[in-house]
């Protein structure tokens, strides 16, 4: 149910996109104001998908496919309706790398991150086998055995240095790409992600919101600051309304494990229907100036 809400919250953000010439000044802001609410239910659900995935690297090639098949979509469906001159987002200035390549780095972010600090639980457990009795053989020697409580099979020498160089590697990455929501994309799915080892869910719902409140005012209070001193709003202060879909995150809905069909469902949807409202334009253009 929360992500069919996501979806529909996307869906009319995307609307104020693709259409704003047919609509009022209010009307455009209202839209693009509802579809702040689906980004924090969408990186939430990576960083629950994460906790519960048993491959992370499979998770992290599946999002990767995905996101090159969406951006082969839209960036299609755009070229064909005049939106860009490329169907790519290289060497174009009107192309955008679509979110999926935001949650593929993100995902990237969290290996790095797990196998970084989880690395640090690895120690050594000597084990001694109980003396014999009086009259029998002598006690065997001791056992030396490496064990890791974070889960993690490499040694820390290996695993710290390659979580490292995944993190950077995920920040590299999102630098360079500029995907939708960018850095800040990045950070929101690791706040989330940081929530999911506390067992209390109240204390879960508490640090999910300083940590996403953090992150969102970090990469927005800039703006905010610029309204308070009277200056002309900035688009980019709508973000802050994210902040609003924390309440619905929470409410116990009875999510149901989804089947082939429903698990694939968003991924779908997120290339297609934005390709549907590109090409849409061929058939109501905008009107003149």
């Amino acid at each position: 149910m929360l992500k069919l809400l996501a979806c529909l919250f996307m869906a009319i953000d995307h609307v104020g996109h693709y259409y704003r010439e047919f609509l009022s000044p209010e009307a455009y802001m209202v839209l693009r104001m509802v579809g702040r609410l689906a980004f924090p239910i969408f990186a939430r659900g990576i960083a629950l998908g994460f906790a519960r995935t048993r491959s992370p690297f499979r998770y992290l090639l599946r999002m990767s496919v995905f996101a090159v098949a969406a951006q082969a979509i839209i960036g299609g469906a755009e070229f064909v309706a005049g939106l860009r001159s490329s169907p790519f987002a290289i060497g174009d200035p009107n192309g955008w790398t679509n979110i999926l390549f935001t949650f593929a780095f993100a995902i990237l972010l969290l290996i790095g991150y797990e196998l970084t600090v989880r690395s640090f639980r690895d120690m050594i457990m000597s084990l001694r086998t109980v003396p014999a009795p009086a009259g029998g053989p002598p006690a065997c020697h001791r056992f030396d055995v490496r064990v890791n409580f974070g889960g993690i099979s490499l040694a820390p020498c290996i695993g710290i240095p390659v979580g490292v160089a995944m993190v950077a590697a995920a920040f590299a990455l999102t630098a360079l790409v500029e995907p939708d929501y960018s850095l800040y994309g990045l950070l929101a799915v690791l706040a989330f992600h940081l929530a999911q080892g506390l067992e209390d869910p109240k204390a879960a719902r508490r640090l999910e919101a300083v940590l996403f409140i953090g992150v969102t005012f970090m990469f927005y209070a800039g703006p905010l600051v610029d309204v308070l001193a009277g200056a002309h709003p900035p688009f980019a202060i709508v973000q802050l309304l994210s902040i609003l879909a924390l309440p619905l995150m929470w409410i116990p809905f009875r999510e149901k494990r989804p089947g082939p069909w429903g698990k694939y469902f968003f991924y779908a949807f997120y290339p297609l229907h934005m390709a549907a409202l590109a090409l849409g334009l061929l058939l109501f253009p905008p009107p003149l100036p």
